[in-house]
């Protein structure tokens, strides 16, 4: 069973989808724009979202790219009575999963629905397959069996799942590295660069300039 998001501005559609996808045991919300659908995605998430594009206060595409920032992985099929070449290709670059032009056939919707939801358990067993490889070299590099410890190997796994910046402070020598190191090892960017800069090899303003950038003509000389 997954979880469903459905949006579209008619009720019709609302009430029509809703019901070809409980049908399939399906759990469903739904949402009459994308404003609406980002408030019910950020207090539940959705393994899927169905929308409309054309619809009030946040369209179909703008759904897609807040929807893709808040879950990378959340399929996301659009479907409109209004289909162009170019909005197409604005879907398929944003991420969609698919395009299905109104008015639909139920079947093939759920097939597609039934597709991604496919991609989505390929994709999740392959991360699962990849993190368990991961945690050879990442957490079980920190020793550590006391209680605290342990609390901090939940901490790392629990962070590492996060999209966001994360601190990680402690004195020198207590290991902050690794514990950075096992984090982006966790995450779902384990396979992009991480890169170590060692703080102390820098000023304070050039580090600062180095890591958070600086407005023209703020130096003198």
């Amino acid at each position: 069973m997954a979880k469903i998001l459905i949006v579209d501005d008619e009720q019709s559609y609302r009430q029509l989808l809703s019901l070809v996808f409980e049908g399939d045991g399906h759990s469903i919300r739904t949402s009459k724009n994308g404003k609406e659908a980002i408030d019910e995605l950020s207090g539940d998430p959705a393994d899927i979202v169905i929308s409309d594009v054309r619809m009030p206060d946040m369209d179909g595409i703008s759904l897609l790219r807040e929807a893709r920032e808040l879950y990378p992985d959340i399929g996301v099929v659009l479907m409109t009575a209004f289909a162009t070449v170019d909005t197409a290709r604005e879907a398929f670059i944003l991420g969609a999963d698919d395009f299905v032009q109104k008015p639909f056939d139920v079947e093939e919707l759920k097939l597609i629905v039934k597709k991604t939801l496919e991609k989505q358990a390929l994709v999740n067993e392959n991360r699962a397959f990849k993190r368990a490889q991961r945690e050879k070299g990442s957490v079980k590099n920190i020793v550590g069996d006391s209680d605290k410890m342990q609390a901090i190997f939940q901490m790392i796994e629990t962070v590492a799942e996060v999209h966001s910046t994360v601190l990680v402070q402690g004195e020198s020598g207590t290991g902050k590295e690794l514990v950075a190191r096992a984090i982006h090892d966790l995450s779902p960017r384990a396979e992009k660069p991480f890169i170590s800069i060692n703080c102390g090899a820098f000023t304070e303003t050039l580090l600062e300039s180095e890591l958070f950038g600086y407005v023209k003509g703020a130096f003198t000389g």
